[in-house]
């Protein structure tokens, strides 16, 4: 199970960069887009996030409730931050497609 150890810190990087895509869009900075750093925490945060963090939470969620998982497995911390952080994007993508 330590995949899902794994992912669930590939999940928190891809929140990393969507937080790092929210300052970068409401800063109103004016960044070059032809940057590549740029442009990989945007595809990171804004493309990857999402599916990345939800496929984690539901793996977690089916392992927890079929009792195959250890709660002790991934440090609480990151569960909380990725369950967050995963709220946040589905209401800032759910406002997004409603305009």
């Amino acid at each position: 199970m330590r995949w899902l150890l794994f992912f669930s810190r590939v999940a928190l990087l891809c929140n990393g960069c969507f937080a790092a895509g929210l300052a970068l869009r409401y800063a109103g900075l004016a960044i070059p887009m032809n940057n590549g750093v740029i442009k990989t925490i945007l595809i990171l945060g804004f493309i990857a996030a999402i599916p990345a963090n939800l496929l984690v939470a539901l793996i977690a969620l089916f392992l927890i409730s079929s009792s195959r998982l250890a709660l002790p497995l991934i440090p609480k911390w990151i569960s909380l931050v990725n369950l967050g952080l995963l709220i946040i994007e589905s209401v800032y993508w759910l406002l997004w497609f409603s305009r």
